[in-house]
């Protein structure tokens, strides 16, 4: 994102296995355009619950990225929530560019949880990244923890791309956290508890 050139969508692949995959034939199953994603979709993640499924993913108009989802009760027949995104920009803030790539959904007693990234304005290579996490009832009414980002914020990628897992009652999130070196830059992946 941020080169206004990147168009994307969304496509399933399936396996038996978990080894070999095969790409659906009704690929893409879900496509930008129009709204808040003329540019592009991309970063999904899936969860289902009673028959449907949902699909979170950002959509990107060129400036901001936002949190989106489109449900339905197969793979290949999702339609996109109306109210477009679920998890918006916020001017002046950590999260004043992005709000993208986020962890699986789960649940937890009567609450869905999920942990996303956020950044300042774009450029996104030279913006602030880091982390939170919001909370719904629906999977569509998300309000955010009030003490986010829950991590440092980090200059041009870092503690960004969240994963939240529960081992053992215990909450983990995993985000990436970049170094720059002479040569470039280098990715690796830390725990907070």
């Amino acid at each position: 994102e941020g080169s206004g050139t990147s168009n994307g969508d969304i496509g399933l692949a399936t396996s038996t296995d978990g080894i070999n995959f095969y790409k659906s034939a009704t690929n893409p199953i879900l496509t930008h355009g129009g709204g808040i994603e003329p540019a592009n979709i991309g970063t999904p993640s899936l969860y289902k619950e009673n028959g449907t499924w949902y699909l979170f993913y950002h959509g990107w108009d060129y400036t901001d990225c936002r949190i989106c989802v489109a449900s339905g009760n197969s793979l290949t027949n999702l339609t996109k929530y109306g109210g477009n995104s679920i998890i918006n920009t916020v001017s002046n803030t950590w999260e004043s560019g992005t709000t993208g790539r986020r962890s699986a959904i789960f649940k937890e007693g009567s609450y869905y949880y999920m942990a996303y990234e956020g950044s300042t304005e774009a450029p996104y290579s030279t913006a602030y990244w880091s982390s939170g996490v919001a909370r719904s009832t629906n999977k569509l009414d998300w309000t955010k923890y009030p003490n986010n980002p829950v991590i440092s914020q980090l200059y041009g990628w870092g503690h960004d791309g969240p994963e939240m897992v529960k081992i053992n009652n215990v909450y983990y999130l995993y985000v990436r956290q970049s170094v720059l070196t002479y040569g470039g830059t280098t990715s690796d992946r830390f725990r907070l508890e």
